[in-house]
């Protein structure tokens, strides 16, 4: 194990598969990371470089998760409110605002983070392509007990009139020629219109929506360097022979 290794935090994806090789003495690819990860025998985390929107929530076990009765015209129905992010664990968000953060938080491998880590992953095994996932929960990363929920601006929303995103992407189909003519004069008025609108929103309801992936230009997978030795120790233990008996 080198000097550097230990005096490291974390890695990256390619740093991780570069170590396990070594380690191994048999090649391992960025694939073989991002599979290990979402076969969950290998702790992936986010390094979020930039600040970016989140909602805090607090992990609980079953008997903290919280139901909501409701009454239909078939009777009445049991509705789960907390979110369930697997191996028995929920979140609860008690009117939590949308805070930012920034640094290195562990992943958790559900909901929009699977979707997202198995599309890294086919993409680069030439695999097909990963549909959205319908059950929309978003993307939640955790440190120190507490589960963060990652949100986007809405400005950064291309199909919403009126958001930056918007506006930008039309512009481009104009200046390419996609639109042209009187079309392209009555679609910039009235995104002129849904621009005012946009920027007349309270502030808190820019980050309305949440993730459904990892912001790209604000975050990078990462690995902790204490859960690749956890990783190692856990394969050198079950690869150990029995200890022979008396």
């Amino acid at each position: 194990m080198s000097k550097l290794f230990k005096l490291k935090q974390w890695l990256t994806i390619e740093e991780t598969a570069k170590h396990l090789s070594r380690e191994w003495r048999e090649p391992v690819s960025d694939a073989d990371v991002l599979q290990l990860g979402l076969d969950d025998v290998l702790k992936l985390s986010v390094n979020f470089v930039n600040p970016v929107p989140a909602m805090c929530g607090e992990v609980v076990s079953v008997e903290g998760a919280v139901w909501e009765i409701i009454e239909t015209d078939e009777g009445t129905v049991t509705e789960l409110k907390s979110i369930d992010i697997g191996k028995e664990r929920y979140v609860n968000f008690n009117d939590s605002e949308v805070k930012r953060v920034k640094g290195v938080y562990d992943l958790i491998v559900s909901h929009d983070a699977l979707s997202d880590i198995n599309k890294r992953f086919q993409l680069i095994v030439e695999g097909p392509k990963v549909k959205p996932d319908i059950n929309h929960d978003g993307i939640f990363v955790e440190l120190e007990g507490n589960a963060y929920r990652i949100h986007v601006d809405i400005e950064d929303i291309e199909f919403i009139a009126g958001t930056r995103a918007h506006t930008d992407k039309l512009k481009e189909r104009i200046n390419n020629g996609e639109i042209v003519g009187e079309e392209a004069t009555k679609l910039l008025e009235q995104n002129k219109k849904d621009r005012k609108e946009i920027l007349l929103m309270p502030c808190e309801e820019h980050f309305i929506f949440s993730a459904f992936e990892l912001p790209e230009d604000d975050s990078i997978l990462v690995v902790h360097t204490s859960a690749i030795d956890d990783f190692l120790n856990g394969q050198n233990k079950e690869a150990a022979p029995p200890k022979a008996t008396l």
